[in-house]
């Protein structure tokens, strides 16, 4: 019983301790298994999506009978509200024909821009909700939502299709936040966050090849979509995304809660796990206003609205385009290869991590923005700009390759998926340093954002063409700036110039550098004598000035370092390549600069040395009054043993005086101390030559030599048997 209870409080502590590492890169890779599989099914779902919905409306004015009752119905309700003296009888008919069809099933765009609204609502109480049900919990849940979402495409009326988006969209939020959150919790340094987020990123990034490929082979020669091929192919989902959602229930850790584990005596009551629920949504909005966040809000809105036009809008582009040879079945095919584009992405950020961390995020992040500006060019003249909404076969507005091009819409998928999968590594591995505390609410501020700005990219896709989406996306790209300044701080900005000085002072709640701060003396709120008036406390007070907390990126972008302070940045002591830097038509500037910042080395220096000084001096004294107090500590324990010794001879004295038995008493019990200080053998005392044994069975004790010359192993006191291991040494 005793072993079970130590076995599991070992266990115990392990799982307090966490995973090993193979365990967690046996989780990470799990983990980009069972989404591979789950978003293959959803992936391809959603590049179909409105490509299908448009297929089966075609289909059902193909099949459409004119006699039908409800058509009848429908076309006698809305003769009226279509028909004008512009319109054609043929005209008329054709436009109700139309929203007939419309009105049976949903539209792919308008789905898709459901399920991101919905995405981005529900990552507000994300957090909350991973941190109560836990990880395991809550991707198994939201899973279930995406396996819904594919099979409502067997039938996808408007109302099923867009209350399940709704689903999809919230379940999503809280799949892709316990994720991130997940894989932070199975990366201990940035390395393994870098090398972790690449596994999975590779594991994912197959599912946009997968269902790619059976599309590729299984549509060529079909015009259109039909009800037999939706059925096949929405089956076969459904069956890969049941298998994704099983197998996230085999991640090793807690199945329910929290990862970190309580102690037994300390379970938090609901209660409490409910205001923490709710102080986490607060902490998530808090950090939506915060200048980190904000800093990262413009890259993280054209990575969504720019996933958006690569998930839904191109496949459909290519669908539609009638003049591209088999276009149904290059839906396939430039999927297959915008899923090969990012992963030869991930694979370049894993095997070449080394080569990477040469270079900073920024300039890696702004190479990449330059392959999608040539992939928004070649899109531009490849395809026809109406038809992002609508089947055509007209040849490209700006037709520079004769027709539409498979070789060049191929490349653009390519370049498309390469470009989002090393943004995506980027802007991972950036907002797991960045907020490396609060991560749960960080992705979930990100995915709000990312998905937000998704859902605009596919409301606006219906009724904007081509071109005025791809003119967006690259104003987005060319805005997205990616600065020198990392973080300005809590007070690195000048409230009144914006600049980023090297000190600055409080005034009234607002930070002024010092030259802002001389303007603001000619105001009624400055005092020759007194200084600048303090609303808080009701008297004038000088400035204080203080150093900038802000905070830089390497001034070469030769390396990955973003934490230098105001001081280090124009030093350059992040690198050897720093170190040379020059700040082109400022050097007086700078070396104004670092002139004082060598200054404020050298008194640090000057005081840091003194304090080492005083540090070894007060070591020194220590060391001496340790060592006079340790002989004082020797002399008294000497002094004690003598008195003791004395008070034990005067107390026997006393004792035998008053009792004449107590002698011989005495006399008696060191007879036998002196017995058995001797072996009862040969009667020598124990000592080097002679260690005392005792054995086990009986309990008699003698000398080790003796027991040894024994040829029957019997005790020679009470001849009871023993054998060697029951033999017991007092002393050597």
């Amino acid at each position: 019983m005793e072993e079970k209870i130590f076995l599991g409080e070992n266990e115990e502590k392990k799982e307090r301790q966490g995973l090993s590492d193979k365990w967690k890169l046996v989780n990470v890779v799990l983990l980009g298994f069972a989404f591979m599989l789950l978003f293959t099914a959803f992936l391809t779902t959603s590049m179909i999506g409105k490509y299908v919905t448009d297929s089966l409306k075609t289909e059902i004015l193909e099949e459409l009978d004119e006699n039908d009752e409800d058509f009848l119905h429908f076309n006698d309700t809305y003769w009226l509200t279509y028909h004008s003296e512009e319109n054609s009888m043929n005209e008329t008919y054709s436009m109700i024909q139309n929203e007939y069809a419309d009105g049976l099933l949903g539209d792919g765009y308008i789905s898709l821009s459901i399920v991101y609204v919905s995405f981005a609502l529900t990552n507000f109480i994300a957090p909350g909700v991973v941190g109560i049900l836990g990880h395991k919990t809550t991707m198994f849940i939201a899973a279930l939502t995406y396996l819904l979402y594919i099979l409502v495409f067997l039938n996808p009326t408007p109302l099923f299709l867009y209350s399940v988006s709704v689903l999809n969209g919230a379940g999503g939020a809280l799949l892709w936040t316990a994720e991130g959150d997940f894989l932070h919790h199975q990366s201990g340094t940035e390395r393994l966050m870098s090398r972790n987020t690449g596994i999975f990123s590779s594991f994912f990034l197959c599912s946009m090849i997968n269902g790619n490929i059976y599309i590729m082979f299984a549509w060529q020669g079909e015009k259109y979509v039909s009800s037999e091929m939706r059925t096949t192919i929405f089956t076969i989902f459904a069956v890969l995304a049941s298998t994704g959602c099983v197998l996230l229930l085999f991640l090793r850790g807690r199945c329910c809660g929290p990862e970190k584990i309580e102690d037994k005596e300390e379970k938090t009551p609901f209660s409490e796990k409910f205001l923490e629920f709710i102080r986490t949504i607060k902490k998530t909005f808090k950090l939506l206003l915060t200048k980190n966040m904000a800093l990262f809000a413009p890259y993280i809105i054209y990575s969504g609205f720019y996933f958006g036009f690569l998930s839904g809008v191109y496949p459909t582009v290519v669908g539609n385009s009638k003049n591209l040879e088999d276009s149904s079945a290059q839906v396939g095919y430039t999927g297959l290869l915008t899923g090969i584009g990012g992963l030869v992405s991930s694979a370049v950020f894993v095997f070449g991590s080394k080569f990477f961390d040469k270079f900073n995020r920024s300039s890696i992040a702004i190479t990449f923005l330059l392959l999608h500006l040539v992939s928004y060019i070649l899109t531009s003249v490849n395809f026809p700009h109406d038809s992002n909404f609508t089947s055509t076969e007209d040849l490209p507005d700006w037709n520079i390759f004769g027709s539409t091009n498979l070789n060049v819409a191929i490349l653009i998928a390519f370049l498309m998926g390469f470009g989002d999968g090393g943004l995506k590594n980027v802007l991972f591995s950036s907002v797991t340093e960045g907020f490396s505390t609060e991560t749960t609410s960080a992705f979930a501020l990100k995915q709000f954002m990312d998905a937000l700005s998704s859902a605009v990219c596919f409301f606006i896709s219906n009724s904007i063409n081509l071109l005025t989406l791809l003119l967006i996306l690259a104003v987005l790209n060319i805005l997205t700036d990616f600065a020198k300044v990392a973080s300005v701080g809590s007070r690195g900005k000048c409230f009144q110039c914006n600049r980023l000085p090297q000190s600055l002072a409080k005034i009234n709640g607002h930070y002024y550098c010092r030259s802002c701060a001389e303007e603001k003396k000619t105001s009624n709120s400055y005092n020759r004598n007194g200084g600048y008036y303090n609303q808080s406390t009701g008297y004038y007070q000088p400035p204080k000035f203080e150093p900038s907390d802000a905070k830089f990126k390497c001034p070469v972008g030769a390396c990955t370092t973003d934490q230098l302070s105001f001081g280090e940045y124009f030093v350059g002591a992040c690198c050897e390549k720093a170190n040379d830097w020059k700040w082109k038509d400022h050097n007086y500037e700078t070396l104004s600069i670092v002139s004082k910042e060598y200054e404020t080395a050298r008194e640090e220096e000057g005081s840091a040395e003194k304090v080492a000084e005083d540090a070894d001096k007060a070591l020194e004294d220590a060391k001496k009054k340790s060592k006079e107090a340790h002989e004082a500590l020797d002399q008294k324990k000497i002094w004690r043993k003598k008195v003791q010794k004395r008070h034990l001879f005067l107390s026997t004295e006393a004792m035998k005086e008053d009792n004449d038995e107590l002698e011989d008493m005495v006399v008696v019990k060191q007879a036998k101390l002196d017995d058995k200080l001797k072996c009862k053998v040969c009667l020598e005392n124990y000592d080097n030559n002679h260690p005392q044994v005792i054995l086990i069975t009986c309990g008699h004790h003698f000398c080790s030599p003796c027991i040894a010359a024994l040829q029957q192993k019997n005790c020679p006191t009470c001849r009871t048997r023993f054998t060697p291991a029951k033999i017991l040494k007092v002393f050597d």
